[in-house]
């Protein structure tokens, strides 16, 4: 088998087997040196990301680990690879990633201008969103989930936010297919249910995958899963808007 061939799921066992046995058995084992320039993060931590790779090959049916020899690192192969399923890889020192959440490492991967592009349509569409809630505040306190009123522009800044990938921290398996029309396969949910209050505000609204907006309604763990959303979703509204300087509402 090919490099192209490792799955998503594949690579999250090598990183399960990396937790378990700590980075300096985990690389000894494979062979592996550490990681110089490119880091693959997940759920806030970093791992080596040619060392990852190479075990993530053994947990494919069939086939045995990849030793270093036996396949290149950089951006072509493995970056390249990581990224298209769904991961984050920081180049640069790994010691720069330590103490930053994924969230702000994949947007300081963003050239500059696609940076600051990226946030000045969130703002505005942000502050579309909040014009359109102003004098509505009867209305809004009398809509329930059952025909609940949603305001498109909050929608799409939640969308654009999310850069296409479930904005759950803890999301295992973002879907990787697209719809026919080719956008990602993504729920913009209200973190607090329209029902019990929720706010047409993207600071306090995240897109998720399916299976994530099925945990956050149904699961045993939704409760603390809130609280994590509620974290994801600041963060990445707020890092938005430090890119352009604006104080945006709570």
């Amino acid at each position: 088998m090919a490099l192209g061939d490792i799955t998503r799921q594949a690579v999250i066992e090598a990183i399960t087997e990396y937790d378990e046995l700590g980075q300096d058995q985990f690389l000894s084992k494979y062979g592996f040196e550490r990681a110089r320039s490119y880091v693959l993060v997940h759920d806030g931590k970093s791992y080596d990301s040619k060392a990852i790779v190479g075990a993530a090959h053994g947990f494919l049916p069939g086939q045995s680990p990849l030793r270093a020899r036996q396949f290149s690192g950089g951006e072509a192969t493995v970056g390249r690879l990581l990224r298209r399923l769904g991961f984050i890889v920081q180049v640069g020192d790994a010691s720069e990633s330590a103490g930053r959440s994924p969230v702000e490492i994949a947007f300081a991967s963003l050239a500059e201008n696609q940076r600051r592009s990226l946030a000045q349509e969130y703002q505005r569409l942000c502050g579309r969103a909040d014009v359109y809630w102003q004098g509505r505040d009867d209305e809004r306190t009398t809509r329930t989930s059952s025909v609940p009123i949603r305001y498109e522009d909050a929608r799409r800044a939640v969308m654009l936010r999310s850069q296409g990938h479930c904005e759950n921290p803890r999301c295992t398996g973002d879907v990787q297919d697209l719809t026919d029309a080719g956008g990602p396969i993504l729920e913009v949910d209200h973190i607090h249910d329209l029902a019990k209050g929720g706010e047409d505000n993207p600071a306090q609204m995240i897109a998720l995958c399916p299976n994530c907006h099925r945990i956050k309604t149904f699961g045993r763990s939704r409760k603390a899963l809130i609280e994590v959303l509620f974290t994801a979703a600041r963060q990445r509204h707020e890092q938005l808007a430090r890119t352009t300087g604006w104080c945006p509402g709570q």
